[in-house]
């Protein structure tokens, strides 16, 4: 237990690493869409692509990608079928991130379990056919121990189990300083990138679950590897499919630390984080979390992160957040990450979506919703938007719906905004725009920009 002379002392290291070392990101985002991404009209999805601030789709509407994290790298057979993406749609998401174990699908080096990734390439597939985009990530976790998602062929001394910390950051650090390894992982992503080829609703690879080494701890030390491995692996993966979006993420101790994150040569790149507050397990396998996280600390993690996108010019996603339903103050933390990413307009993944999972899963074994993530992740956001975003709010205890966003003439296709229809009782939905429509079937507001003036304003109350 950590008494309230550690609060102090944790939050006060918090705040020097934030305030004293960057400035904070600029909440006015605006850029020109690029329209050189060609739209595939016979797709039930428009192809996706990334800017320096926003994602785009291939009319040039603004995207938000709203979902959950779907552990397919849990177990084998994968597990998840399409009952599952019913439920994920009921939900209102608009996004799968699909995790991957590559010590399932390549069990002997240079032997895969065809099978396996099958299984997962239909389920993205499939998705799309829900109106889902999948973005597909390599998960690794406890790097070196049996289960973690990396072969034990790419291993030299095998970790106890994932809490064997020292063992794990040994192999952790093994990886990072092997050019040879890394060429291991670059051909297994590779074989991936040539089975999702032509999947229409994949939106960019995640290249590495929440990567790590020891020199995460000093600054800039780390990112050094890291981005050097990351522009090899864009160079890899653009030789297959050249207009692939690439997701990429710093050292997970990000949540904690900054990352020193630089421009690529090339676009077309997203900035992926955790933003999770400190979590840890003691050896009965129990959750800890130490004390609570202060709003001002979970915002100021926020314009950290985005700065460090703005740095590396690309949008960020957060890849993963949330907490367990039965945590103190899950409720009020969840609430306040949702409430930043509308604010910030950002794209984001909970953690997790999984029948099978027990403490952090969305759903029960019989994939009924938890009513309280229910309560606070079923809910509107623009999907598309035909223009440049401006203010995003939803209160569920003001039950109020705010969105505003400046329309681009030259965007022919409608802004989409989900509206869940027990929200939406006709009277109470005001917009200003003259040319729109509510389709309660699929519960989307369409606004075309036809005779809209300079800004256009949705408001709910329910």
């Amino acid at each position: 237990m950590f008494n309230s002379s550690w609060a102090k002392t944790r939050m006060l290291m918090f705040f020097v690493l934030v305030f004293s070392w960057f400035p904070f990101a600029s909440e006015a985002r605006e850029e020109e869409p690029s329209l050189s991404f060609k739209c595939n009209e016979s797709a039930r999805l428009p192809g996706l692509h990334a800017g320096e601030n926003f994602i785009y789709d291939c009319y040039g509407r603004a995207v938000l990608l709203r979902g959950a994290n779907v552990p397919g790298h849990n177990a084998e057979p994968f597990y998840f079928t399409e009952e599952d993406l019913a439920v994920l749609k009921s939900f209102g998401f608009n996004f799968i991130r699909l995790g991957i174990s590559w010590e399932i699908a390549e069990p002997e080096e240079g032997k895969y379990n065809q099978d396996y990734i099958d299984s997962i390439v239909n389920f993205a597939r499939e998705a799309g056919n829900y109106g889902i985009y999948v973005m597909p990530e390599v998960h690794q976790v406890g790097f070196g121990a049996k289960g973690s998602g990396i072969p034990e062929w790419m291993i030299e001394k095998p970790a106890k189990n994932m809490g064997d910390l020292l063992a794990v950051a040994r192999e952790t650090n093994r990886f990072w300083n092997s050019v040879e390894l890394q060429e291991k992982f670059l051909r297994f992503w590779k074989y991936l990138a040539e089975n999702f080829k032509g999947v229409p609703n994949i939106f960019g690879y995640n290249v590495m679950n929440e990567p790590a080494g020891t020199d995460c701890l000093f600054y800039g030390c780390f990112e050094k590897k890291l981005l050097r491995f990351y522009e090899k692996y864009i160079s890899a993966i653009r030789e297959i499919d050249p207009q692939m979006t690439i997701i990429l993420e710093p050292c997970v101790f990000n949540l904690i630390f900054p990352a020193r994150m630089t421009p690529f040569q090339e676009s077309n790149l997203v900035y992926s984080t955790h933003p999770y507050f400190l979590h840890m397990y003691s050896g009965s396998g129990r959750l800890i979390v130490l004390e609570r996280e202060p709003d001002e600390e979970l915002k100021a993690k926020y314009q950290r992160q985005l700065f460090e996108a703005k740095e590396m010019k690309a949008p960020l996603l957060i890849g993963e957040f949330g907490l367990p339903e039965g945590q103190k103050f899950a409720e009020k933390w969840l609430k306040q990450s949702l409430a930043l990413q509308d604010k910030y307009f950002l794209g984001s993944a909970v953690w997790v979506y999984d029948p099978a999972g027990q403490l952090w899963t969305i759903v029960d074994q019989n994939r009924n919703p938890k009513p309280i993530f229910w309560k606070l992740m079923h809910r509107p956001y623009p999907r598309f938007t035909a223009g440049v975003p401006q203010e995003l709010f939803f209160s569920s205890s003001e039950r109020k719906f705010l969105y505003r966003f400046q329309p681009d003439s030259k965007i022919q296709a409608p802004t989409e905004i989900y509206l869940p229809r027990e929200m939406n009782s006709g009277s109470n939905l005001k917009v200003s725009a003259p040319n729109w429509k509510y389709d309660e079937t699929e519960q989307l507001l369409r606004i075309w920009n036809e005779g809209a003036g300079k800004e256009t304003t949705v408001q709910l109350k329910f």
